[in-house]
């Protein structure tokens, strides 16, 4: 070692210098291999590393599909009735508001004036029917023509025709209810005079009580006559209805079809009041799926990233396209696959379509699986 040191200090300067930068420099290039090896592997091992996500197995349940619509209750029948001969209204015997049958009198005309025709046309009937049973038996005696026979048969009918006039008139005095229901509005009073044609009330049937509202184009064909529904007013109140009417010409202002709906009514459900609707259309499969699952392809499309496995613990992204066809607090119902189905719950938002991932183990959280890809 000192005759080394000894050695060293007899080497002139300028070899001294040269021999230091030949050993720096070869120590950066062999430091500078080993940094680049090491590199290389931590490189190759992020490279090899998959990123790792959280499944779940879904199955398919029978559902019932349903459509929903906003609507108006509405009499099934709104009918202002009139009446039908001319004179003076001498009593509206049932008030605003009440439920009437079928027949009740609604406005009572004056009769006196028609009585006394009724007795009139009578008379004049008894008159016409002697004399033309006299002008018959005078023809069989030969005593009177054919032509007279007939003379009095003509008076007999137009006679019989006049009393069925009168009585006919006398009857028209009583106004009465067309069909069962509640008086919406009564418009004449007693002491009123009425012309034909006048109105005498407003009359709503409510019983079936009728909902109205209106369907997309996109919903409009899974509706059908007798379909049933699920209706809730703004009240609260739900009760089941039929489907009744599906428009089959859509309006030019909203591109939407009406569709009418009929329910039994116990009495309290009044016209006008505000109600959703919701009509089932049938049995499906579909898929509960948590609202976050559901995202969007880079084409806008609606679906879910499922996985293909290719290994134990290995596996393939599929993008599967799916239509949302209700909601609900526990997540989308959606329908548009098929069988079984393994989707990403976790890290969905982070691969894409073919990448080749990594599941996580039974039971691992998904803070011990997230990660972000390299």
């Amino acid at each position: 070692m000192v005759e080394n040191m000894a050695g060293w200090r007899s080497l002139p300067g300028s070899v001294k210098t040269a021999l230091l930068i030949t050993a720096g420099v070869v120590a950066y290039f062999a430091l500078s291999m080993l940094l680049r090896s090491g590199g290389e592997e931590i490189v190759a091992e992020e490279e090899t590393r998959l990123f790792r996500v959280v499944t779940e197995t879904v199955d398919p349940q029978t559902i019932t599909e349903k459509v929903d619509m906003r609507g108006r209750t509405e009499a099934r029948r709104l009918v202002v009735v009139r009446a039908e001969t001319a004179g003076q209204v001498r009593s509206t015997p049932s008030p605003e508001g009440q439920f009437v049958e079928r027949g009740k009198v609604l406005c009572e005309i004056d009769v006196e004036t028609r009585s006394a025709t009724v007795e009139e046309a009578r008379a004049a009937f008894e008159k016409a029917r002697i004399d033309y049973e006299a002008a018959q038996e005078l023809a069989e005696k030969g005593f009177a023509s054919e032509a007279g026979v007939a003379s009095a048969r003509a008076v007999y009918d137009q006679a019989e025709a006049a009393l069925q006039r009168a009585r006919t008139d006398l009857g028209k005095t009583s106004v009465r209810a067309p069909f069962a229901g509640i008086l919406e509005e009564q418009q004449a009073e007693a002491g009123d005079f009425l012309n034909v044609g006048a109105p005498c009330a407003t009359l709503a049937e409510l019983d079936p009580i009728r909902i109205r509202g209106a369907v997309p184009e996109k919903d409009i064909a899974r509706i059908r006559e007798n379909n049933m529904a699920q209706v809730t007013l703004a009240t609260g109140q739900e009760f089941p209805a039929r489907v009744t009417f599906v428009g089959a010409a859509a309006s030019d202002a909203t591109r939407t079809y009406a569709v009418e709906l009929e329910a039994e009514n116990p009495g309290n459900i009044r016209a006008g009041q505000t109600a959703t609707v919701f009509i089932d259309t049938g049995d499906t499969d579909a898929w509960l799926l948590p609202h976050d699952v559901v995202v969007t392809s880079d084409q806008g499309q609606s679906g879910i990233r499922s996985v293909t496995r290719t290994g134990g613990r290995t596996g393939e992204v599929v993008f599967r396209p799916v239509t949302i066809t209700s909601d609900s607090p526990d997540g989308y119902y959606v329908s548009g696959l098929s069988g079984e189905q393994e989707i990403i719950v976790r890290g969905q938002n982070y691969v894409r379509d073919g990448q080749e991932i990594e599941i996580a183990a039974p039971g691992e959280t998904y803070q011990q699986s997230e990660q972000q890809p390299g």
